[in-house]
């Protein structure tokens, strides 16, 4: 309802009633996940009025108050936003279970690494313009930061019925599949490792965190930084190594880079 938050409807309606009256003020967001986000949400009680900008309010809402120079978005805060950077920010799912960084075209490694210091470790970096998906300019950031960082490889993609993944682009922009390294921690010496894999090629299955095995011969490949994946020496199955090639080709996520 147009001027609710702003004109003492809401804390009228909260003291007639006796109940809370929950309502945004500005645009109104709807966000993956089971999310919605708004400039600000005002709860209004019969004895007060509670403010924030995400419902529900997850555990870290009230921990990125006081960034001004971020721009406030579903899934956190975002830096660097450019003229190009427009509807990607208010796609990315809000988690419930920690904020996301996420990095426009123009982020500031300097910026970056000043908000990492004020959050925990875990504190995942979401880079959604190309250019700050490179590893030279997350190595940028963990050398500024001093310390190892957590980004995604790709964008985060919500699909109803599987869930969150970071999904790979095409060169037009648009999802192409799901990135087999999901999650990479940048060291500021340029090495790069995998912490999370994303959902295994069709006819393989996860065997460990980083592997996939074949489901019909029991090969194991490894997921590497680069995103392809390549047998490693062991395997999951009883019967021994096995080998066979796989389509690194077909799922290549990018090209290698020095240190990975």
């Amino acid at each position: 309802m147009p001027g609710l938050t702003t004109t003492g409807w809401g804390q009228a309606l909260a003291a007639e009633f006796g109940v809370e009256v929950l309502a945004p003020e500005g645009t109104l967001t709807i966000v993956p996940e089971r999310s919605s986000f708004a400039g600000c949400w005002q709860l209004f009680r019969p004895g007060g009025a509670a403010v924030w900008s995400r419902y529900p309010m997850p555990p870290w809402e009230a921990s990125l108050a006081r960034f001004p120079d971020a721009v406030s978005v579903p899934a956190g805060l975002l830096v660097g936003a450019s003229d190009t950077d427009h509807a990607a920010p208010q796609a990315v799912p809000v988690a419930q279970q920690h904020h996301r960084i996420l990095l426009g075209a123009d982020a500031d490694p300097a910026q970056v690494a000043a908000l990492l210091g004020s959050f925990p470790p875990s504190c995942e970096l979401v880079p959604i313009a190309p250019a700050t998906r490179t590893a030279e300019s997350l190595r940028k950031v963990a050398v500024t930061a001093g310390e190892d960082v957590l980004a995604t490889a790709a964008p985060l993609l919500h699909r109803p019925g599987t869930g969150t993944s970071v999904v790979v682009t095409d060169e037009q922009g648009h999802p192409a599949w799901p990135a087999f390294a999901a999650v990479l921690r940048h060291a500021p010496t340029g090495q790069i490792h995998v912490v999370r894999a994303g959902p295994p090629p069709e006819g393989w299955t996860h065997c460990g965190p980083l592997q996939y095995r074949g489901r019909d011969d029991n090969v194991v490949a490894q997921v590497v930084p680069a995103g392809g994946a390549t047998p490693p020496p062991l395997t999951c199955a009883t019967s021994g190594p096995q080998h066979r090639s796989f389509p690194v080709s077909r799922y290549q996520q990018g090209p290698a880079e020095p240190g990975t």
